[in-house]
């Protein structure tokens, strides 16, 4: 078994890193192991239910399962509006990429979207659900999403084996954005790194935004300046 793993290693160790610029995200089947890693220049949202654990714990698995079905599509709706391209699914969260000169605006408009959304929409429709039955579930009110966006490089590629593989997403903005939406606390449910920021800078659609004061966040071992918003917005179709 040992000189298999040493095989593994040694194999990739030296197999060449062919890296080929794109535009946009490539079909997941477009993907082979040890073919060729696309490069991105890429906007990252991620988004992740908050106090998951204590939710279901507060609410009961079935009824968790309900309100993650209802989140993620209506997000997946939203987020596909802003040309958004859902990278993965994490248990109680996910990581969307976006691409293109509007990458920045795109993904912030999404997440005001998918904030008003749960606030306007999910949340209501859920506690007038248990209403009904003449039991008030005060807890739906807890339920909320915080998200979380960066820029920068991302790298894809397949990874795996032949009976069982998938795609991976490497770059420092795909973390930094799953960092960031961990952080994101009511009321600023989103937050930006001043990369993000910087190309949101001059848009006029974001002018009524009321931002937080820039902070430092450790993320990685390094210190990002970050800043938030609870900015929500309706979808404008």
């Amino acid at each position: 078994m040992t000189s298999k793993l040493e095989s593994i290693v040694d194999h990739h160790v030296g197999l060449s890193c062919a890296i080929q610029p794109a535009d946009s995200v490539g079909r997941r089947e477009d993907f082979s192991l040890g073919g060729t890693i696309d490069q991105l220049e890429a906007t990252s949202l991620s988004i992740d239910i908050r106090q998951f654990t204590g939710m279901t714990n507060a609410l009961g698995r079935q009824v968790m399962v309900k309100m993650l079905r209802a989140f993620f599509e209506g997000a997946v709706m939203l987020l596909s509006e802003r040309n958004g391209v859902v990278a993965d699914f994490n248990g109680d969260g996910m990581i969307v990429l976006f691409t293109g000169p509007q990458r920045t605006e795109n993904g912030f408009v999404a997440a005001a979207n998918i904030t008003w959304f749960t606030r306007e929409v999910l949340k209501p429709r859920f506690a007038a659900y248990f209403e009904r039955d003449g039991r008030p579930f005060n807890n739906v009110e807890h339920f909320d999403a915080g998200c979380g966006i960066d820029d920068g490089i991302v790298l894809v590629t397949r990874v795996g084996t032949s009976e069982f593989s998938d795609i991976a997403w490497v770059g420092r903005c795909v973390n930094s954005s799953a960092k960031l939406c961990k952080a994101a606390r009511s009321p600023e449910s989103i937050v930006v790194t001043h990369e993000a920021y910087e190309r949101l800078d001059g848009i006029g659609a974001l002018d009524q935004v009321e931002w937080s004061r820039a902070e430092p966040l450790e993320i990685g071992g390094a210190s990002r300046t970050v800043v938030g918003t609870g900015f929500a917005a309706p979808p404008a179709f």
